[in-house]
């Protein structure tokens, strides 16, 4: 029930005599009965005397006015959220909120606007004086992911038609004069992850020049063949040690075992190396004898011993993948590896360290550079710029996709025998041809699914391939002997599928 203070309120005269200015109407509202019949005609006469008086039509007056009346509009839907119930209070509040909608529309007509424009150009400017706030320094990684979840309103302008490029290298040029090297270095970070974000328009070369970063264009050297060379690899296992790479896991809370994670880093060249790495279950011992196994493989896994936790070193399959700051692929390397993953993170920790300060700047860093290159790899399956909440799943289902895809290719230039799917929706069917499959990739057309060993048998037998074909060497014929071979267990995934 509504509880009513009586509390001195002031009727239309007074306003008009006393000059009242919004501040004060944002109080009126505040301790308003609003049970009262006369409040409508009340909030009538005042919303008048508004537009008759609020007669200036420079720029920054009206928008200190429009930043009072969106602060009550906040509190008006606040109280309509606490007393909705109550009809009477309902119509009063909705009544308000129409006013206020009014003269929005009618403060923005005398600047010659329409109105949305501008609440653009109001909400751009104050997402700028965010951004560029010397304040922020520390704050890093929360002006990133601000960034993110703006980019389209990042590509409008202030009242001056001024764009981002043009207001961010102005605060550049203002931190060099004054020797502000903490602005400078805080300028520099954040540049240094949105540069190469291909649908934010700014003028890069400028940008980068006054803050002598070196242009990002694609080089003759490969980071990732450096990379590789700089790698520990173990010959009694065979295998690539990842000591260095700082590796994480997403998966939703129901989740149980984990046979999936990333990595990703900067190189100097300007491009990414994304790693992809998944646990090896071949390495389990399973496949002694060949293909006979596959059948039981399922109940046969120990779950436990393949599941990639964090903080124990564990058998993958890793691909790396060297993609340049347009989305192009320069190359990829496919290794058997020993990996430790660093955290095994859920949905909602991914979510909740890109809305806010980590204090793990390691982590903060890889989760940001994992959105960035989802942004910059199109793909017109997955939705551009989507909500932070909506992110982790969606960084997962891209780059395991992508993995998918990079696998097909490679076994399809090395005539190896895969086992791709064919389709586009649910009922999509396995074959041992190359097929035709909705990538949603330009560069892709056929897809092989190969990153859930530990619960899916079709990456089970694509595994197998791998460590038959991929890391030994094998003959046409021994090739054609396994398609073969593999040809009853695809026709058993069809009848299961369907």
């Amino acid at each position: 029930m509504l509880k009513i203070y009586w509390v001195r309120v002031y009727p239309y005269k007074e306003f008009k005599r006393k000059n009242i200015e919004l501040l004060e109407f944002k109080q009126y509202l505040e301790n308003i009965n609003y049970n009262n019949y006369l409040t409508k005609k009340e909030i009538n006469n005042i919303f008048r005397y508004f537009n008759n008086n609020l007669k200036s039509k420079k720029y920054s007056d009206v928008k200190k006015i429009l930043y009072i009346i969106d602060d009550i509009t906040d509190n008006v839907k606040i109280k309509l959220n606490e007393y909705g119930d109550d009809e009477i209070i309902r119509d009063s509040l909705n009544h308000i909120l129409n006013h206020i909608k009014l003269l929005k529309e009618l403060l923005a007509v005398r600047l010659n606007y329409d109105y949305k424009s501008l609440d653009m150009t109001i909400k751009f400017e104050s997402l700028i004086k965010t951004i560029i706030n010397k304040d922020n320094i520390k704050d890093v990684d929360k002006i990133i992911a601000i960034i993110f979840d703006n980019i389209e309103l990042l590509n409008y302008h202030d009242h001056k038609y001024r764009t981002f490029s043009v207001l961010l290298y102005d605060a550049i040029i203002n931190a060099k004069i004054n020797n502000h090297e903490k602005l400078i270095a805080y300028y520099r970070e954040i540049v240094n992850f949105i540069i190469n974000i291909k649908s934010l328009n700014m003028d890069k070369e400028k940008i980068m020049s006054a803050l002598d970063i070196k242009d990002y264009g694609i080089v003759d050297n490969s980071a990732l063949e450096e990379k590789i060379a700089n790698l520990h690899y173990d010959s009694r296992s065979d295998r690539y040690l990842l000591e260095d790479d700082f590796i994480i896991s997403i998966d939703n809370s129901d989740t149980k075992k984990i046979d999936d994670a990333l990595s990703i880093e900067n190189t100097r060249y300007g491009s990414y190396i994304l790693g992809i790495h998944i646990t090896d279950v071949y390495s389990l011992g399973l496949f002694t004898n060949e293909l006979l196994n596959i059948q039981r493989s399922s109940e046969n896994i120990n779950k436990i011993k393949a599941s990639l936790e964090e903080f124990q070193k564990k058998n993958a399959i890793s691909l790396f993948v060297e993609i340049t700051n347009n989305g192009l692929i320069r190359d990829y390397k496919i290794l058997k590896t020993r990996i430790e993953v660093n955290r095994n993170l859920l949905y909602g920790d991914v979510s909740n360290i890109l809305s806010s300060s980590c204090t793990n700047q390691e982590l903060s860093k890889t989760l940001i550079n994992l959105v960035n290159l989802y942004n910059i790899v199109d793909n017109d399956k997955f939705p551009k710029y989507p909500n932070i909440s909506n992110i982790p799943h969606l960084l997962v289902n891209k780059y395991m996709l992508l993995y998918g895809c990079i696998i097909s290719e490679y076994f399809i230039e090395n005539n190896i025998p895969g086992i791709y799917l064919e389709g586009n929706n649910r009922k999509n069917l396995y074959t041992l041809e190359k097929s035709n499959y909705e990538t949603g990739f330009c560069d892709f057309d056929t897809y092989c699914k190969t990153t859930s060993p530990i619960y899916d048998n079709s990456s089970l037998l694509c595994q197998l391939v791998m460590h038959k074909c991929v890391f030994n060497e094998s003959s046409n014929e021994e090739k054609q002997v396994l398609k073969y071979n593999l040809q009853p267990y695809v026709n058993a995934l069809n009848r299961k599928h369907k």
